[in-house]
């Protein structure tokens, strides 16, 4: 046990080190329990017992078994940055042993930091042959980072029929918020495939596919179909009713693909359903109108005032990095035409995939 000791403290010279208790069986097996690692200021990992076989097998070959792992990361960002350092320094590095296989049984994390909150549970089991991952299951209590919030979801892997399950509870980013979003998931040469991948937004729901290729860089590909989207909870939301109030269901599709963080096709078509309502509440957008338009202030407040409309449709599109609103409504008072820009809107929805940078300890 002394022996360990040295080498975890020679491996980490600046952790707390601590071990209960080592047992070594003649059947090829060494017990250590109680194992305690910390660095104060950047984590804290504590394992109540790992176990080591393979010692007397012939090649060489260990294989690993952790039970009732607790993992506290307190500066995440700091040690992703220092991780090059910790590669290419070789005296720092523990030794090196051919692995059989892992297993890790109930590795409770808690992950604290500026760039990413997040608390879970994972259990896993790997091997040294393809697909080397035995199965992978993951119950994530809560996520947090950049805007971006994830709580009670998991993630389920098998290797026969290799492929699982996604399901996340709640999902929000910014003012949207996705409900119960749940997923089959496989793979299929280079591909990621997410089918049956669907949820429930703006009071109504979604049903679509994902396919993601990886390459040097991944590209994707979405397509989805939405049900019954509620006007109201737009309005609601997204906090716009010092904006406009729409009232009214709506049902459509939309389509989005590209490579890295770069959008090549977007693409969105939604349609009422039924009878709905419309009011421009906010000034300066009527006033914008009039003047592109040629139609006095007064008569577009008062066409879009209680706007009532049976028909018509909502064409997506994206223009330079800016999301094109194309709306289109037919109703008691006539053909109605709208065009609204969302400058930069893909550069502020992509800014959760980008690091913050960020400086030292």
């Amino acid at each position: 046990m002394h022996l360990l000791k040295v080498n975890l403290r020679r491996s980490l010279p600046n952790a707390k080190v601590s071990v209960e208790r080592c047992v070594f069986s003649f059947k090829d097996l060494l017990v250590i329990y109680g194992i305690f690692l910390e660095e104060p200021n950047l984590y804290s990992l504590k394992i109540e017992k790992l176990g080591i076989s393979g010692f007397l097998q012939k090649p060489f070959l260990l294989k690993i078994y952790l039970k009732d792992v607790d993992l506290i990361l307190k500066n995440f960002s700091y040690l992703l940055r220092s991780q090059k350092d910790l590669v290419r320094s070789k005296n720092k590095m523990p030794p090196f042993f051919p692995l059989k296989g892992l297993e890790i049984l109930h590795f409770k994390f808690k992950l604290k930091d500026n760039l990413l909150r997040a608390k879970g549970e994972a259990s896993l089991s790997l091997n040294l042959n393809y697909p080397y991952l035995d199965y992978l299951n993951l119950d994530l209590e809560s996520l947090h980072t950049q805007g971006l919030s994830l709580k009670n979801g998991y993630l389920k892997l098998a290797k026969e029929p290799w492929g699982g399950k996604i399901f996340l509870k709640d999902l929000s980013y910014e003012k949207l918020r996705i409900e119960n979003i749940s997923t089959d998931l496989s793979f299929k040469e280079r591909q990621v495939l997410f089918e049956n991948f669907k949820g429930y937004l703006l009071g109504g729901s979604f049903l679509g596919k994902l396919i993601l290729t990886l390459d040097k860089e991944t590209a994707y590909s979405l397509s989805l179909e939405f049900f019954d989207l509620e006007g109201e909870r737009l309005v609601k939301d997204f906090s716009l009713k010092d904006n406009f109030l729409l009232s009214g269901r709506w049902q459509g599709n939309l389509s989005l693909a590209g490579v890295g963080l770069r959008i090549s096709n977007f693409a969105g078509n939604l349609q009422p359903k039924g009878l709905g309502s419309l009011t421009i509440v906010k000034r300066d957008f009527l006033e914008g109108l009039a003047k592109r338009s040629a139609l006095a202030y007064e008569v577009l407040a008062e066409r879009f005032n209680g706007y009532r409309y049976h028909d018509g449709g909502l064409k997506l599109s994206l223009e330079d990095n800016n999301l094109i609103c194309d709306l289109s409504l037919e109703g008691e008072k006539g053909k109605s035409n709208l065009k609204i820009y969302l400058h930069d809107f893909f550069d502020i929805l992509l800014n959760i995939f980008k690091p913050p940078s960020g400086k030292g300890r």
